[in-house]
């Protein structure tokens, strides 16, 4: 079995064997990926994104937006005031943020000018004074729609 259908792809330094290609590869990929990879992604990806690395929210602060998908912990020991910016169209179309309460309090997530599900102003999530609420949230057009909500409030 050989390689077949490569078109202007640097491999350097890299040793191709059966089951796969270790060292860096430069150029286009088009088709399916099938197995692991270790290392940074860069360019445009389309379809599924890996899961970024989870943030920790011990304090007052603002959400980072992260490509693909992404936790954010919330492990404040009071109430937390949290602000979540309008994600960008259309770079950020399709991000997923699960947002997690780890701790037993009325936590506050402001999200800027159109708010949640595009209401059209400033908008609020306001968590029960309960631990393991959450909400799952997904970008489109410029808003965070609401995918997923246990025990958060939104005005």
């Amino acid at each position: 079995m050989g390689i077949t259908n490569v078109d202007a792809l640097t491999v350097a330094g890299a040793t191709i064997a059966t089951g796969g290609v270790t060292g860096a590869v430069t150029g286009n990929v088009t088709g399916n990926v099938t197995g692991n990879v270790t290392g940074n992604l860069t360019g445009n990806q389309v379809g599924y994104s890996l899961p970024s690395a989870p943030q920790v929210l011990s304090a007052d602060g603002a959400i980072t937006i992260q490509p693909g998908s992404a936790a954010v912990f919330i492990t404040k020991g009071s109430a937390a005031a949290i602000t979540l910016a309008a994600p960008t169209t259309p770079t950020q179309d399709g991000c997923e943020l699960l947002i997690f309460s780890e701790t037993a309090f009325a936590h506050v997530i402001t999200s800027g000018t159109d708010g949640f599900n595009a209401k059209g102003s400033s908008g609020t999530a306001t968590a029960s004074a309960a631990a393991n609420n959450y909400l799952w949230l997904v970008a489109r057009n410029g808003h965070w729609r609401i995918t997923g909500n246990l025990n958060f409030t939104i005005a």
